[in-house]
This record gives structure tokens, sequence and C-alpha cells, in this order.
């Protein structure tokens, strides 16, 4: 048996609820629907990268709004892309249908595009904040320069090609932490991160 697959009768017994029939059929209605709804979570792509990338522009206030957010999506193009809703209040990338389910193509991609929101908005904090973090701009000057980047494609050729290998950089350096991580943070923490299904189940004992 897969250590870390779900054991029902002994996570009943560790709960001490071994005789309460509603917490039974409780805890397996739960498991099926935990195990659909943890499907969504493992297609997210870079999901701790998007995390903090969304806090990072939520602190640009005004310019970001409180609850700033990036989305993603399938689209039928040939090629992935990004763009900043009207009001900056959501990022959107858009992924091709023909890499579904291809993750590491997935990720690599999701790990560009948020190289664009992350070169630019480090720019921008440059040019419209103090070192204090402190907004110093206008506000329709510094959002048109928001918009400018992020849509380099109306700008010349040059300034285009800049802004994609920057944000190719930024996505090298997120993709290499995270290699990093798997490569030795995982495994110096081994016991902490690979505990089997009981062990996890005890660890909670104390709650």
């Amino acid at each position: 048996m897969n250590e870390n697959e779900i054991e029902t009768d002994y996570l009943l017994k560790n709960l001490n609820i071994c005789d309460n029939k509603e917490e039974k059929m409780w805890l397996t209605n739960a498991k099926k629907r935990f195990e659909m709804f943890y499907q969504e979570v493992r297609e997210q792509p870079l999901s701790s990268l998007i995390r903090a990338m969304e806090i990072k522009c939520r602190r640009l206030q005004p310019i970001f709004p409180q609850f700033f957010e990036i989305r993603w999506r399938y689209v039928t193009a040939n090629v992935g892309s990004c763009f900043l809703i009207k009001d900056v209040g959501i990022f959107v990338i858009n992924i091709p249908l023909s890499i579904k389910g291809k993750e590491f193509e997935i990720r690599n991609l999701v790990a560009h595009e948020i190289g664009h929101l992350y070169s630019t908005v480090v720019s921008l904090e440059r040019e419209y904040f103090s070192e204090k973090g402190e907004f110093i701009g206008d506000v329709g000057e510094s959002l048109k320069f928001l918009r400018d980047c992020l849509n380099s494609e109306n700008l010349d050729k040059e300034k285009t090609e800049s802004y994609h290998k920057r944000a190719t950089m930024i996505g090298i350096f997120a993709l290499n932490e995270r290699s990093k991580f798997y490569k030795h943070r995982m495994p110096l923490n081994e016991r902490s991160f690979c505990k089997s299904f009981r062990q996890i189940a005890d660890d909670f004992k104390r709650w």
C-alpha cells in the first residue's frame, strides 16, 4: 500500500470518532470532495511565485488595488501572452491550449510572463516610489508607464526585445530558486517533508 494513501479507519481511530456514524460519513464524503478539489491545486503553475507577486503589487498603492490578483487561462492562440485589465486590478496570463498538460512548458511560460510583471513593477518602484516605499509620483503618469511596459508590442522593436529578455531573465531566476529548493532544501528537510499518512495524522494529535 502507498504510505500516503488515506487510511480512513486509522484516521477515525486517531480522532477518536470510531463510533460516530455522522462523523464517519462526513469523513468519507470529505475525502472524495477534497481529492477532486486537490486535482485543481496540482494544476496551478508556480502558485507560490504568483502569490508573492500579488502581495508585492498590492503594497504599491495607489497604483495597484488592495485586492490585485493574477489569473491564468487557456486560449487558442499559438503563443503565450499577458495583459493588465483596464483598472489594473487583474493581471492575466494566456496559456496556449496546445501545451495543456505539459507541466514544464506551462511552468516556463508562466515564469516568463510573471517576469514581465516583476520587471515592470521594479521599474515602477524606482521611478515613482521613495526608498521608504512612499508614492511620490503622479497616478495618471505612473499608470501610463505601467501599461506601456506591459503592452510593449506597441513600442519600438528594440524596446520590445529588451522587455522580453528581462522577463526571461526573471523567469530563469525564479525556476532556478525552485530547482535549488528541490535539490537542496527538500532533501535536508526530508523528515519533515516526506512523512507517511500515519505520521502526518499522528502529528495532528496535539490539536
